[in-house]
């Protein structure tokens, strides 16, 4: 990844932060908790499972061994392929949401802004060598830090687009 390919990376975080805000923001605590059946997932519930997969990620990237980046080329694509959502994956058990961690959009964006905090600022830092932190993805193997933040913005665009389905439902709360 070159300094070029970074800086997409951090522009695409800061985008999907940026929309997530801005779709949440008018949410009342009706629509905060509706969904349409015991099977899917409320807002609640999607934005909670954002923050499960960006704190777990970052935690176990943080501790990842700073090798074997040559096992991460050819892997430029991951964003698009995520939030193309005709293709569904299973959530890992491991960040399966309770519905019950933010009783509030408020409350949730609060707690967001720390998670993203947190991943840009130890991302950007110099130190941080983000390159050479590498770590196996379920689905695409092995994955440098850079390609980790392609696959948090891309994995919260897919879910936005997730919001914006549970949003056209017949039966949203209108407040």
């Amino acid at each position: 990844m070159t300094p070029a390919e970074l800086d997409l990376a951090l522009a695409q975080m800061s985008q999907s932060d940026t929309e997530l805000r801005q779709l949440l923001a008018p949410v009342t605590t009706a629509q905060w908790h509706w969904k349409p059946d015991e099977e899917s997932w409320s807002l609640c519930q999607i934005a909670e499972h954002l923050v499960i997969v960006e704190q777990g990620v970052m935690f176990r990237l943080r501790t990842a061994p700073a090798d074997g980046i040559e096992k991460t080329v050819g892997k430029q694509h991951l964003p698009a392929m995520l939030v193309d959502r005709r293709e569904r994956f299973p959530a890992p058990a491991r960040t399966l949401p309770s519905g019950t961690k933010f009783e509030s959009p408020e409350e949730y964006l609060a707690q967001l802004a720390t998670a993203r905090t947190n991943t840009l600022g130890w991302a950007q830092d110099a130190d941080t060598k983000l390159m050479e932190h590498v770590m196996p993805h379920p689905a695409f193997g092995d994955l440098h830090g850079g390609q980790w933040l392609q696959m948090l913005a891309g994995h919260t665009l897919r879910h936005l687009a997730q919001m914006r389905e549970l949003m056209a439902l017949p039966g949203y709360p209108a407040e």
